[in-house]
């Protein structure tokens, strides 16, 4: 008997759920019948004015569709490395968002016989070798030169400066200066040292040397000698 009962609360569920389900499909059927949900409106967020126009040949596609139906999250748009990601938002009730965010050079550099941007996101981009003032020597991991490439952006404030990068240290030239430096995570600390307090001390620096665990070593001449 109580396995009868609950075969037929089953029943009375499933039948329940299956006519509420139809409920709903005749529910959105209709609506879209009046054209409330249908796209008419496609923003399209990017700075890039190439990219931008691709997207709007895309977004063309898209108007009067029924925004519950269409599935934005999974199309790719355009084919571009310097794209970081597309984001898709669904406005309702009428209105789809696209955001582009595209990656960001950190700096140019050679390695061997081969150029690459190196982007804010780490990723390597093939280049040309026009214009390179980072060269990374071959034994160089990946790892070491996403290290440097943290220094690199808050020392680095000269576009023109000259980098070399090692395995065990780097190396940067600005004008006649030229800084050494290691990738432990104390070398801000003696950076910070270094440009604060003793930077102002000297008339003419022609090297810092900041590779040493608590060692700072300027070759330079002292104000007032």
């Amino acid at each position: 008997m109580n396995k009868i009962k609950a075969l037929m609360k089953f029943i009375l569920f499933l039948s329940i759920l299956i006519s509420a389900i139809y409920g709903i499909k005749e529910l959105i059927s209709l609506i879209d019948d009046t054209g409330y949900f249908s796209i008419k409106e496609v923003d399209i967020v990017c700075a890039d004015e190439q990219l931008k126009g691709k997207l709007e040949e895309y977004s063309s596609k898209l108007k009067n569709k029924n925004i519950f139906f269409v599935n934005i999250e999974k199309v790719d748009i355009v084919d571009n490395k310097w794209i970081k990601n597309i984001e898709f938002n669904r406005l309702f009730p009428d209105k789809i968002k696209i955001v582009i965010n595209k990656r960001k050079s950190l700096f140019k550099y050679k390695k061997g016989s081969k150029c690459y941007y190196l982007t804010d996101d780490l990723k390597k981009i093939a280049s040309n070798c026009e214009d390179v003032n980072v060269a990374v020597k071959e034994l160089t991991s990946d790892d070491i030169l996403f290290k440097f490439s943290r220094f690199y952006q808050k020392i680095a404030k000269n576009k023109d400066v000259v980098a070399e990068v090692n395995p065990f240290y780097f190396k940067i030239t600005d004008g006649q200066k030229v800084l050494y430096g290691s990738y432990d995570k104390n070398f801000f600390g003696r950076y910070k040292i270094y440009k604060e307090n003793l930077h102002s001390m000297y008339n003419k620096i022609e090297r810092v040397d900041l590779r040493i665990e608590d060692k700072i070593y300027i070759k330079g001449v002292l104000n007032g000698a």
